[in-house]
């Protein structure tokens, strides 16, 4: 009896066992060469080592000409410059698609600035059907309205933006719900008067200058522009509370409704100090509520070097996640939403604590790569300091690996970067990511931007292992992009959320596709989507396996997208 339970026992081990490894294929990606993309970033080390050269840029995915085939725009560096830049517009670079392959149409879409670019964030904010973009940079920004005739421009005078201070992240967002997107522009540190923070530290008796820690420098004020439907915006942040904020150094930000009440919050990533939460009160005005959210620290109390931020529901309650990408010897972190806007650090439970430990994130993205029906995760990694610097602390590197987790059912996360191509044995110094499907073959896609180096076009090649659904959503009432609403896709007992939002990762912006892993569902039931208005509409199920377009009110998908 007692060899016949242990037989059993065995015998279920190994089934359980085997049952795993059926369902554990790692997606792989094969990174395209300069004959499909030949974008590089351009960032040279300064040997004063001037901070901005090492933070780097942003990427964004959109169908800037409505051909049906995505483009993609990255953020340019430049030199460092002496003196500081003039008021002279971010660099940006806008490259083509065209069945596969991408061609720079920069010249044509008169994008000429000439100051350093960080991030991004692109949506049609005046409802003419064409992907706009607001750009940050150093000491500057830029508005650029897209003509659509493959041209941009310049609105910032117009639309009464007031560029200045070092501008970092940004993100549409309808924060007042009238229909019309709304603008925040988030700056890292102060540059008062033009005098740039310069650093150094003793090293074997002399100085080596590396760039500054921002725990000793003085963060900046964050602003908050309201539309007024006609294409102009009025500075609101005093008026709203958002003014009232500390002075931190932001990065990363996205806004999305995250406790469900209709609104969306705005999250904000702070390098080397506690994150900033912003929630909508009853008389319309902004709360900061990190701290009692607990999304401004770690599990132990402590500020993080916060840098990218990755939104989604990775354990299928359908309330979305926050992840944030920190400093070497810092563990990124998870926040699992518990609802009612309370959320509880569980970077270990997930088993994600001990990977990030020894590596630096920026750029950070939760998608189902395989299409099982879980968000998986990548991280884009490397340090801020370069090798000669580094001398002073043994272990770390300028280039890093970075790394790609597998979600098993919401419960944690698998290493799976050895097995999921090229570019994740090779070190880097990668920044801004974003994710698209640009090949239109159902599986998730990933552009990310080397610091000073040439982009990396990451091709998922992954065996088919899952059915999927990919969904546009079109507002009437709402701001036309629906920048803001929440979909759920149910099938049977499962049921998947996806957020649309205008930013993602490190000062990017991921594809307007909303992509859906269905595992071993061939067909959805419903969908539900809940406007950015805060009303909410019940569709029928469109045919899996295609992208459809959603126009709110219709009450039914449709085919393809409105021209």
């Amino acid at each position: 009896m007692r060899q016949f339970l242990f037989d059993s026992f065995a015998i279920c081990v190994l089934l359980s066992c085997s049952t795993e490894l059926v369902g554990a294929a790692t997606p792989s990606f094969e990174e395209a060469g300069e004959s499909v993309l030949a974008f590089g970033h351009i960032s040279p080390i300064s040997p004063e080592r001037h901070l901005h050269l090492f933070m780097g840029s942003g990427v964004g995915w959109a169908d800037f000409d409505r051909d049906g085939q995505l483009d993609l725009m990255f953020c340019q560096g430049t030199p460092v410059p002496s003196p500081l830049p003039p008021d002279s517009p971010p660099a940006l670079r806008v490259w083509r698609g065209e069945r596969g392959q991408f061609a720079d149409c920069s010249t044509a879409a008169r994008l000429h600035g000439a100051t350093y670019a960080f991030g991004l964030t692109i949506a049609d904010f005046n409802h003419d059907g064409f992907a706009d973009v607001f750009v940050t940079g150093l000491l500057t920004a830029a508005l650029y309205e897209n003509n659509g005739d493959g041209s941009f421009t310049d609105r910032t005078n117009a639309a009464g933006i007031v560029s200045s201070g070092f501008g970092t992240g940004c993100c549409w967002t309808d924060f007042d719900q009238d229909g019309h997107l709304d603008l925040i522009y988030v700056r890292y540190i102060a540059i008062p008067q033009g005098k740039y923070p310069l650093c150094a530290a003793q090293f074997r008796g002399r100085a080596m200058p590396l760039s500054c820690n921002p725990r000793h420098l003085s963060g900046d004020g964050d602003s908050l522009y309201r539309s007024r439907g006609d294409g102009t915006f009025e500075d609101v942040s005093a008026k709203t509370g958002f003014a009232r904020g500390p002075l931190r150094q932001g990065l990363g930000c996205v806004a999305l409704d995250l406790d469900d009440d209709g609104a969306s919050e705005i999250y904000v990533a702070n390098d080397s100090s506690p994150n900033d939460l912003w929630t909508r009160t009853p008389n319309g005005s902004l709360e900061e509520r990190g701290l009692l959210a607990g999304v401004a620290l770690n599990r132990y109390g402590a500020a993080e070097a916060g840098m990218g931020i990755a939104v989604g529901d990775v354990d299928g309650d359908l309330r979305s996640e926050l992840f944030v990408t920190n400093y070497f010897n810092e563990t990124n972190t998870l926040y699992r939403n518990e609802g009612n806007l309370l959320f509880l650090d569980v970077t270990e439970e997930v088993a994600l604590a001990a990977p990030s430990r020894q590596r630096l994130g920026f750029g950070t993205n939760l998608a189902d790569f395989d299409n099982d029906g879980w968000l998986d995760l990548f991280v884009a990694n490397g340090h801020v300091h370069d090798d000669v610097p580094l001398q002073m602390h043994p272990g770390e590197r300028f280039a890093q690996l970075s790394q790609l987790f597998l979600n098993r059912d919401g419960r944690r996360f698998d290493d799976a970067s050895q097995t999921a191509g090229a570019f994740f044995q090779q070190p880097t110094v990668a920044r801004g990511s974003a994710v698209a499907d640009f090949d239109d073959d159902g599986r998730e896609d990933l552009a990310i931007v080397r610091l000073n180096g040439p982009a990396a076009l990451l091709r998922n090649t992954s065996q088919p292992s899952g059915h999927w659904l990919a969904i546009e959503l079109r507002g009437t009432e709402s701001n036309r992009d629906a920048i803001g609403a929440s979909v759920i896709v149910r099938a049977g007992r499962k049921a998947w959320r996806r957020d649309r939002m205008a930013s993602s990762s490190y000062l990017s912006c991921d594809a307007p596709r909303l992509h859906f892993g269905l595992g071993d569902q061939t067909a959805v039931d419903s969908i539900e989507v809940r406007w950015p208005t805060g009303t909410r509409e019940l569709f029928p199920a469109p045919v899996t396996g295609h992208t459809t377009t959603i126009v709110e009110g219709t009450g039914r998908p449709v085919a393809r997208p409105p021209r």
